[in-house]
């Protein structure tokens, strides 16, 4: 008996011991668990406020830059830079917020060191930059820096450099330049067209380079804001920008679509069984004369047109003959279309500019080339759809893209408040499709 007591005895003793130990150990466990929660929020905390600091410090950036102080965005920008991750999406911000700072200083030797180092940001923005770049150094002639950027954007196999040798479609006898005119689209894609880098190969203006581009006036303003432009140099680079959003969510083959506000017209139409979009720029009425909105048929074709001037444009100018018989003097080109029966024209120009603008008594202005491969393809009964959408909007390939018409005054709501501001002290550019991170 003696004997048993004592084996309960210890056995009690041991298990005693043993949830002692368990008890213990749950307690170094929960101890443990509270501290290591306590650093987890003290480092939540922390990275919030090192986060706050960093989009205080950002908005800085960009109220100095606006403001016109740029050296203090400079040294902000500059301070960002060396607090912020590699994957910071607003790097692209602030680099070109440094190259356009960089600019108004004058300043060659910054803008150059900036220019060694673009890895860390996007395509888009290393465009920017280069772009901004190239401006600065052509127009203080360092060439040696320039041909730095002629030889790294020839290198880069990133870089889209944009070619006046292009591949056609055929479309009812008529060749449309791929990439340029004509465009591949798969279908519920959104997005046509990339941007390019291209470098200027004579001294001329933004005018008679968009024409040869086959670009309007301010598609390329708005993608090179800060170029002069009547003094485009030999060598610069620019920025051409055939990255757009179609305006239409839905299109009818053989169907002209006009967004006025954009200043662009769309014609989709079926090859082989590909689905492609021809595309034109368009110049349109100023607002005191302003172009039409609606849906129309195309109601006549006009070769070699003949002019009868308007009695209101007339009164305008009464020094204008009555008559303006077809040549190079004639202001409807070589070709006229005219929708339903307004008095509203699609026609040509005599003039080395206006397309892309507000010029014209309310008829959609075209370059001649390109009415005259318009005329060909299209019939009469063709609709046409005349609309303004100022502001277009795409995902693709799980990117988000805005674009946004130069001459819009107010923004969306939806728009968040940092693109807002972007759009508005032109770090972001309007009139082409930019991604919204």
């Amino acid at each position: 008996m003696k004997k048993l007591f004592i084996t309960l005895l210890i056995s009690t003793t041991l298990y005693a011991d043993e949830v002692d130990d368990i008890l213990r150990t749950l307690y170094n466990q929960e101890k443990t668990i509270k501290e290591e929660k306590k650093e987890d929020l003290f480092s939540i905390a922390k990275a919030k406020v090192e986060k706050d600091k960093l989009e205080e410090l950002f908005n800085n950036v960009l109220n100095f830059y606006a403001d016109g102080m740029y050296n203090l965005a400079i040294e902000k920008s500059k301070e960002y830079l060396s607090k912020s991750a590699k994957n910071d999406y607003k790097r692209d911000y602030i680099y070109i917020i440094l190259a356009k700072s960089y600019y108004k200083m004058s300043d060659t030797e910054n803008m150059f060191n900036l220019v060694k180092n673009l890895d860390n940001i996007s395509i888009d923005a290393q465009y920017k930059v280069i772009q901004i770049a190239s401006l600065l150094f052509t127009e203080y002639k360092e060439e040696e820096k320039n041909n730095y950027l002629l030889s790294l954007i020839k290198k880069n196999k990133n870089y889209k450099l944009y070619s006046t040798k292009f591949s056609y479609i055929n479309y009812k006898g008529v060749d449309f330049p791929l990439n340029r005119n004509a465009f591949e689209i798969k279908p519920n894609q959104k997005i046509i067209g990339n941007i390019y880098l291209y470098v200027v190969e004579k001294d001329q203006t933004l005018f008679e380079l968009s024409r040869e581009l086959d670009l309007g006036y301010y598609e390329m303003k708005y993608a090179n804001m800060d170029i002069d432009p009547f003094d485009l140099r030999k060598g610069q680079i620019v920025i051409v920008p055939f990255r757009k959003i179609l305006p239409v969510d839905s299109y009818k083959y053989e169907t002209i679509y006009i967004n006025l506000v954009e200043k662009r017209l769309y014609f989709p139409v079926l090859v082989n069984n590909q689905s492609y979009i021809i595309t034109f720029p368009i110049g349109i009425g100023t607002d005191e004369a302003q172009s039409p909105i609606g849906t129309f048929k195309i109601s006549e074709k006009r070769k070699d047109p003949v002019w009868y001037v308007p009695e209101s444009i007339k009164k305008e100018k009464p020094e204008l003959p009555d008559v303006f018989p077809p040549g190079e003097d004639n202001p409807l080109g070589t070709r006229a279309m005219r929708l339903g029966n307004t008095t509203f024209l699609m026609h040509g120009t005599n003039k080395d500019f206006g397309i892309g603008m507000r010029v014209s008594h309310g008829c959609i202005r075209m370059y001649n080339p390109d009415v005259e491969k318009l005329f060909e393809v299209v019939n009469i009964g063709t609709e046409v759809n005349s609309f303004e959408k100022s502001i277009k909007e795409a995902t693709e390939n799980g990117k988000k893209y805005i674009e946004i018409d130069e001459e819009i005054t107010s923004f969306p709501s939806y728009l968040p408040v940092l693109y807002q501001k972007l759009f508005k002290i032109n770090i972001l550019d309007k009139g082409y499709a930019v991604e919204i991170k």
